[in-house]
C-alpha cells in the first residue's frame, strides 16, 4: 500500500519571498518533494484532517456528538485553522512530502469514518519517516546555510501526518504549534538558487551524511539543549575529521611549500611526512579556515577554540552549564564552512 508522508516546518528567519514569489522547490528525487512557501494552507489541512479523524473516532466511541462524520470533520477543521491563525508564526514554511510503498502490520487496526477513516499502529512511521531522512536533513541545512548569516536562521517542525492511500485516505497524527520571536529577512532568488543547489549536493554527497543530519539535529532541538549540544559540537568535529586528508592535507602542505624559499623544500617534505595524521582537531579547522576564508580565518579559529573548550570543560571535566554553551557559535561555522567547502569544489577542485 501506498502510504504519504506530509510536515511543515517554519522557517524561522524567512520572512517573505522577494519578487512575488510564493512558493519555491527546494528539493525532488525519489518520491521526495521539498517545497518553501508562504502559504502553507494545503499541507495544514492534511494535518487539521488527520487530527479532525482521531477526534471523531473518539466522539464515537463516548457518543459525545450528534453530528455526521462529514459536518464533525469540516467543522475541526475550521476550527483548528481559526485557532492557527491567532497562534501559528507568519514568514516562510517548509513543506516536505514523500510517497512510499508500506507493509500493512499484523496488529494495526484501520477504521472508516465517512469520507476518510483513521489507521492505528498499522504501519511503521518511524520507518517511513527514516527513509526521508537524509533528503529531509539535507533541504533543512540547505536553507540555513543559504539564509543570510544576519538572519535568526532555524527550521522549527510544527507538525506531521502520514497518510495511507486505500479505498479512502486513512490517517494517522502528529501536530504541535510553537511560537518565538526571531529576525527576519527577505529571501530572493540568490538564497533560494543557493539552497536548492546545497540541497542536491547534501543529498548525493555521502561523506557528508553524518554532519548535515546531526547539524539538522542540532538546528531543530529547540526544547532539549542539551541534545542541541551534542548535536552542534558533533556535527563540526564529523565535518572537519571527514573532509580535511582528502581535500586540505595536500593543498596545506603545497601553500608551506609555495611560501618558503625553495631551499627549504625538503624540510617542508619532512616535516609532512612526520606531522601526515597527526594533526588535531583544531590544527585541521585552522588549516581549513585559512584555505577557504584566508581573511576571516583568525577570527574564526578563536570562535572554534572557545567553543572546543566549553565542549571540552562540560564533557571532559564536568564543569559548566550547557545553558551557555555556544551552540550558535558551533552551527554557524559549520555552516559557513560547509558552503565554502562546497564552493570551493563548484570552482573546479571536486566536490566530494
Amino acid at each position: 500500500m501506498k502510504a504519504s508522508l506530509i510536515a511543515i516546518y517554519h522557517v524561522r528567519g524567512a520572512a517573505r519571498f522577494a519578487d512575488g514569489l510564493s512558493e519555491h522547490s527546494i528539493l525532488a528525487a525519489d518520491g521526495f518533494r521539498a517545497t518553501l512557501t508562504d502559504n502553507p494552507d494545503a499541507a495544514f489541512d492534511q494535518l487539521d484532517r488527520g487530527d479532525a479523524v482521531a477526534r471523531l473516532v473518539l466522539t464515537v466511541l463516548t457518543g459525545t456528538d450528534d453530528l455526521t462524520p462529514q459536518q464533525f470533520i469540516e467543522r475541526s477543521m475550521a476550527d483548528a485553522k481559526a485557532e492557527r491563525a491567532r497562534k501559528a508564526p507568519s514568514g516562510l514554511f517548509l513543506v516536505i512530502e514523500g510517497e512510499r510503498d508500506v507493509e500493512i502490520l499484523e496488529a494495526g487496526a484501520m477504521r472508516a469514518m465517512g469520507e476518510y477513516g483513521l489507521a492505528l499502529e498499522a504501519i511503521d512511521k518511524a520507518a517511513l519517516r527514516a527513509s526521508f531522512a537524509t533528503l529531509m536533513d539535507s533541504t533543512v541545512t540547505a536553507i540555513v546555510a543559504a539564509l543570510p548569516a544576519r538572519s535568526d536562521a532555524a527550521v522549527v517542525p510544527l507538525g506531521e501526518t502520514v497518510v495511507l492511500h486505500a479505498e479512502q485516505p486513512l490517517y494517522a497524527y502528529d501536530l504541535k504549534m510553537t511560537a518565538s520571536l526571531s529576525v527576519g529577512t527577505v529571501v530572493g532568488s540568490s538564497e533560494l538558487e543557493s539552497a536548492t543547489m546545497l540541497a542536491r549536493e547534501l543529498a548525493r554527497n555521502t561523506k557528508l551524511t553524518h554532519s548535515v543530519r546531526l547539524h539538522a539535529l542540532a538546528g531543530t532541538s529547540s526544547t532539549d539543549k542539551l541534545l542541541a549540544v551534542l548535536a552542534a559540537w558533533a556535527a563540526l568535529e564529523v565535518f572537519v575529521n571527514a573532509t580535511f586528508k582528502e581535500h586540505y592535507s595536500d593543498a596545506w602542505y603545497e601553500l608551506l611549500k609555495e611560501a618558503a624559499p625553495s631551499s627549504a623544500g625538503g624540510i617542508v617534505e619532512r616535516f609532512e611526512d612526520v606531522m601526515r595524521d597527526k594533526l588535531r582537531l583544531a590544527d585541521k579547522f585552522g588549516v581549513m579556515a585559512s584555505i577557504l576564508d584566508p581573511d576571516g580565518a583568525a577570527a574564526d579559529i578563536a570562535t572554534f577554540n572557545t567553543v572546543k573548550k566549553n565542549r571540552d570543560a562540560f564533557f571532559h571535566a564536568l564543569n559548566g552549564d550547557r545553558a551557555t554553551f555556544p551552540v550558535e557559535d558551533a552551527i554557524r561555522l559549520y555552516r559557513k564552512y560547509l558552503t565554502l567547502h562546497l564552493d570551493r569544489g563548484s570552482a573546479g577542485l571536486g566536490r566530494r
